[in-house]
């Protein structure tokens, strides 16, 4: 049994504590123990076993904390995922150490305290998912970034836009981005011009945030966008014409901000929503505005 490389138990309702024995599987690669009924604390011991590149716990009742020194024996591990579990604690800043990590899944747990700075140094992550926890700070080179309802507060910082890899954000040049979601969280400030680098952008949901001000022009640089949805929050001023540039677009919400109401009466802006072959808008207009807008686009 020292020579197994693979120990694949998914979803064979396994019941009771990991036994600490697995740690003289000295040659193992991957543990996969994922959607079974175990319980407790996992045996630091497994954290030992240097060859390993998976450990897969996803949906069983775990709980403890990780270890400071998790990363110290573990220089080949790719891929951690703890996803739905009861693990408590800090994310150890040491996490750093496991320096291959390309995926790393934390998410619907107890994880408190801040989101330490090290995985930024991890330059191999490509998914990071932190969600259903009580975590607080900034964050950082991913592909897919997810971390909705932390109750993230402060200022998007514009230089998250630089991000090269990042393909998918549900917290956030990155040209490669498709999806942007930050939604429910409690972040303020205005939203950064920047946002106009990320051309392959395809959805962007904003609201219910604390984000002001004026909606910048540049988004309109987003040629494949589809949704766009800032909604619940305190922007102000006019709709960019160049919104309504964007050909793929879809479905707009800005329902609920202090917007103008004075665009819809500008003729350019009319042909621009009227020439949209599939839309739906929402806003928050006066009843007198809304059968403007609607006698005037409607055939």
């Amino acid at each position: 049994m020292s020579n197994l490389e693979i120990l694949d138990l998914r979803q064979n309702l396994v019941q009771g504590h990991i036994p600490p024995e697995i740690s003289n599987l000295i040659n193992l690669r991957i543990l996969r123990l994922a959607f079974n009924q175990l319980s407790g604390s996992v045996p630091s011991v497994i954290y030992n076993i240097s060859s390993l590149h998976m450990i897969s716990l996803t949906s069983n009742s775990l709980s403890g904390s990780l270890p400071e020194d998790i990363c110290r024996h573990l220089p080949n591990l790719e891929a951690f995922y703890l996803t739905l579990n009861e693990f408590s604690g800090q994310i150890p800043s040491s996490i750093d150490e496991c320096r291959c990590l390309q995926n790393l899944r934390l998410d619907s747990n107890r994880f408190s305290g801040s989101i330490p700075r090290s995985i930024g140094n991890l330059t191999r992550l490509k998914v990071l998912y932190l969600s259903g926890n009580n975590l607080e700070g900034n964050h950082l080179s991913l592909e897919i970034f997810s971390a909705p309802n932390l109750r993230l507060v402060g200022p998007i910082p514009a230089s998250i836009y630089n991000l090269s890899s990042l393909t998918e954000i549900y917290v956030y040049s990155t040209v490669s981005l498709a999806v942007l979601d930050i939604s429910d969280n409690e972040f303020s400030g205005h939203i950064p011009r920047s946002i106009g680098n990320l051309t392959k952008l395809k959805e962007i949901y904003l609201s219910h945030n604390d984000l002001e001000g004026e909606i910048p022009w540049e988004i309109g640089n987003l040629i494949s966008l589809e949704i766009l949805a800032a909604s619940s929050m305190r922007l102000s001023g006019l709709i960019p014409h160049s919104i309504f540039n964007i050909s793929s677009l879809k479905a707009v919400s800005f329902a609920n901000n202090s917007l103008s109401e004075k665009l819809y009466f500008d003729n350019e802006y009319l042909h621009l929503i009227s020439a949209l072959e599939h839309w739906k808008l929402e806003l928050s207009l006066s009843g007198e505005t809304c059968d403007w807008i609607l006698s005037n686009i409607l055939p």
